[in-house]
C-alpha cells in the first residue's frame, strides 16, 4: 500500500469512527434518577445503559429509608424536582427485595424481584442492572427501535371538587359547583378514561314574558369519556365529551304565592381541562366547556308563558382533585 493510499484509508477510518462517536452524543439523552442507590448497582447501570446514552443521576434524600416504603407516591415528587424521565429505587418486600422504576410519561411504577439484599456484589449488581434495563425498554429511556409497549397494571382514579361560572345566553351568569370522579383503566394505558360529574347552579333570572319574576336553577348529571394527553411530568391536557341529563327548577312567585315547576332536559357537554400536578396527589385543573341542550326547555305557569331556558351555556372554572395511586 502506498503512503497516499495509507493516508486515504486512515482518513476514512477516522471519519467512520467519528460517526460512531458523534451519533450517541447527538441522540436525545434521557435521565434516570437513582434514589440512594447501591454503588455497585450504579456502576453496573452505567455499563448496561451506556449504549443508550442514558444519564444516571443519584439523589440521596434524608428520609431515603421512608422513601423505599412509600415509593410510588414519592417518586412523582422526585421526578418533578430532578426533571427525570425515570426514577429508580430498591425497596424491601417482606423477606425479599424489589427493584422499582417510576416512568414519568406513563405515570406508572413497575418492579421486578431481586435475589439478594443490598449491598450488592458486582455479579448481583450486573444482574439487577439487566433487570432494570428490561423494565426501561417500555419507557422513553430506551431508543425507539429497542422499545417495547407497556400496559400499566393498575387503574388510576380521581375525585375532585369544582367551582366556576356559567353564562346562559340571553339570560345572565350564575355560579356553579360540582363533584367529579374519574377512572383511567390500565388496559387503556391511562390515556382514555371514564368521567362522571354532578353539579348545581346558584340560579339565574329567567327573562319572563309574564308579569311575575322567576329564577331557574339547574341540577345536572354528566357521564362521558376523556383523554389524558401528557405535556410534561406535571402538566396534561384532557379533552372530554359527556352526555348530560339535567333537571331544571323554576322558582317563581305568583300572587305572593311560591310556584315551583320542574322540567327535564338532556344534551352534550364538550369540555377541555389542563390539570397541573402538585406534589404526589393534588391536581388543579382549569377547565372550559359548553352545555348544548338538544331541545329548548320552556315553562308555562298559571296559563302564562314564562319563557325558555337557553340551549347553549358556556362555562368554565377550576377543579381541585386528588388522584391515586
Amino acid at each position: 500500500m502506498t503512503h497516499r493510499s495509507y493516508r486515504s484509508a486512515s482518513t476514512v477510518a477516522v471519519a467512520l469512527a467519528s460517526l460512531f462517536v458523534v451519533r450517541p452524543a447527538s441522540a436525545e439523552s434521557r435521565t434516570v434518577v437513582a434514589v440512594a442507590p447501591d454503588p455497585q448497582l450504579v456502576r453496573a447501570l452505567d455499563v448496561a445503559l451506556a449504549p443508550w446514552g442514558t444519564n444516571i443521576t443519584e439523589v440521596h434524600p434524608i428520609d431515603a429509608e421512608a422513601f423505599t416504603v412509600m415509593a410510588p407516591d414519592r417518586a412523582r415528587a422526585i421526578a418533578q424536582d430532578t426533571r427525570a424521565d425515570v426514577v429508580l429505587w430498591v425497596s424491601p418486600d417482606g423477606d425479599h427485595y424489589q427493584v422499582w422504576i417510576y416512568d414519568v410519561a406513563s405515570d406508572h411504577a413497575s418492579s421486578r424481584p431481586v435475589d439478594a439484599a443490598p449491598p450488592f456484589d458486582p455479579t448481583t449488581a450486573a444482574a439487577v442492572a439487566l433487570s432494570v434495563k428490561a423494565l426501561l425498554r417500555s419507557t422513553v429511556v430506551a431508543p425507539a427501535p429497542e422499545r417495547t409497549p407497556s400496559v400499566p397494571e393498575e387503574p388510576s382514579w380521581g375525585l375532585g371538587l369544582s367551582g366556576g361560572v356559567a353564562g346562559h345566553v340571553g339570560q345572565g351568569v350564575e355560579g356553579r359547583f360540582g363533584l367529579q370522579a374519574s377512572a383511567w383503566p390500565a388496559a387503556l394505558a391511562h390515556r382514555l378514561g371514564f368521567l362522571i360529574d354532578a353539579s348545581v347552579g346558584t340560579g339565574v333570572p329567567l327573562h319572563s314574558l309574564a308579569l311575575f319574576p322567576a329564577t331557574v336553577r339547574e341540577y345536572a348529571f354528566e357521564a362521558g369519556l376523556g383523554a389524558h394527553l401528557p405535556v410534561s411530568s406535571s402538566l396534561a391536557v384532557e379533552p372530554s365529551m359527556s352526555a348530560v341529563v339535567a333537571l331544571i327548577d323554576l322558582d317563581a312567585t305568583l300572587n305572593q304565592e311560591p310556584v315551583h315547576a320542574l322540567r327535564p332536559a338532556a344534551g352534550l357537554v364538550p369540555a377541555v381541562s389542563a390539570p397541573v400536578t402538585f406534589g404526589t396527589r393534588l391536581r388543579l385543573a382549569p377547565w372550559v366547556g359548553l352545555t348544548i341542550l338538544t331541545l329548548g326547555v320552556g315553562f308555562n305557569v298559571a296559563g302564562k308563558d314564562q319563557g325558555q331556558v337557553s340551549r347553549f351555556t358556556p362555562e368554565g372554572g377550576l377543579r381541585a382533585e386528588l388522584v391515586w395511586p
